[in-house]
């Protein structure tokens, strides 16, 4: 599923723009985490249409630089048959903010030297190769009043390199875009609305249930996790009860870039391994929120219950540390087959709106 996250990266990266450059010109007050500029405001684009981002000319300018997006991650965004994507990989760029006299030049390097004279960094997907002596050589070509923020939808177990030494750890970023919740700008991978209408939709829930033939599903191209060995709690509960296993990890390969392809082989199965790679707070990737979309019950492992419970909709899905073991939870599995609730929510990826 890693396929997915780039591509909600590739989306996210413009809107990024637009959120680190409004972080200079301002209305909510936003802590600065390095005590450099004190107190800034911030300004989230997405909830006021009437502030748009379009390409053209303005008064003055200011440059930011994207720094450490790897080879890989611009490989993915030039991928033939997604060339929806292809836009956001294409660099130097200029865009003007309709309300604001500055316009913005986005420009990308993987050079510390190219740090000097920015305007703002925005530091993301460096992974590991972003080493001490990088980070002091990174802080030697920072001027003064130059805001640094790090961009980034992984868990810091694998975005290591995001890290910075001791030496720098309090002095580095001014400001933090991520999945938590409680960052400066929060990117969810996905959110739910309760419906406004008094009564949910009418579903025949009924005949959704039985026209799925198959029971429990789970599809990954990372069979290695760095925190917990998430395959084998796969295969330790297949032992139970069968899961089908997609993917370089399990028993037939799926087209990641076919969505119809992926919908409609997942779709004929009633649950979801919802497995994180990383168990930490907030992170709740697109596995859970696909498999809502296309309707299936999620069973997790990765936030907490707690976590879940407060961003999940109701009911909408199983946890596995609600068991004692995992044949209690196949027990439940099969008791819940015999049950129908009504949806009464709907969701949205990528700021993109459905009912279900």
């Amino acid at each position: 599923m890693w396929q997915l996250k780039y591509a909600i990266t590739c989306v996210l990266l413009i809107n990024l723009v637009f959120i680190t450059y409004l972080l200079l010109y301002t209305k909510t007050i936003v802590k600065d985490h390095t005590g450099m500029f004190g107190n800034k405001n911030l300004f989230i684009p997405w909830n006021e249409p009437n502030h748009e981002l379009v390409e053209g000319k303005a008064s003055c300018q200011k440059r930011l630089l994207l720094f450490g997006m790897k080879q890989h991650w611009k490989e993915f965004c030039k991928f033939p048959q997604m060339p929806q994507f292809n836009q956001l990989v294409q660099f130097p760029r200029t865009f003007d903010c309709s309300n604001l006299s500055c316009s913005v030049n986005l420009t990308y390097s993987e050079s510390i030297k190219d740090i000097r004279g920015a305007d703002m960094v925005l530091f993301t997907d460096v992974y590991q190769w972003l080493t001490p002596d990088m980070w002091a050589w990174a802080h030697g070509n920072r001027s003064e009043t130059q805001p640094w923020v790090l961009i980034s939808l992984d868990s810091p177990l694998y975005a290591s390199g995001l890290t910075p030494p001791e030496k720098f750890y309090d002095t580095s970023f001014n400001w933090i875009a991520s999945y938590k919740s409680d960052s400066d700008v929060s990117l969810p991978f996905g959110y739910y609305e309760p419906f406004l209408q008094d009564k949910p939709l009418d579903m025949d829930l009924k005949s959704f249930v039985q026209n799925k033939t198959r029971l429990i599903a789970w599809m990954s191209s990372n069979c290695e996790t760095l925190q917990w060995d998430r395959l084998r709690l796969v295969n330790e509960l297949n032992e139970i009860i069968h899961v089908d296993m997609y993917g370089k990890c399990g028993e037939k390969e799926v087209p990641w870039n076919d969505r119809k392809v992926i919908n409609s082989l997942l779709g004929n199965h009633k649950f979801y391994l919802s497995f994180e790679n990383s168990c930490c707070d907030d992170y709740i990737s697109e596995k859970f929120w696909r498999a809502l979309d296309i309707g299936m019950v999620p069973i997790v492992v990765g936030a907490s219950l707690e976590q879940y419970t407060k961003f999940a909709p109701p009911g909408s899905f199983i946890h596995v540390e609600q068991f004692p073991s995992l044949a209690a939870l196949s027990v439940h599995i099969t008791i819940s087959l015999q049950t129908t609730r009504r949806n009464t929510w709907n969701i949205a990826d990528g700021g993109k709106r459905e009912e279900l």
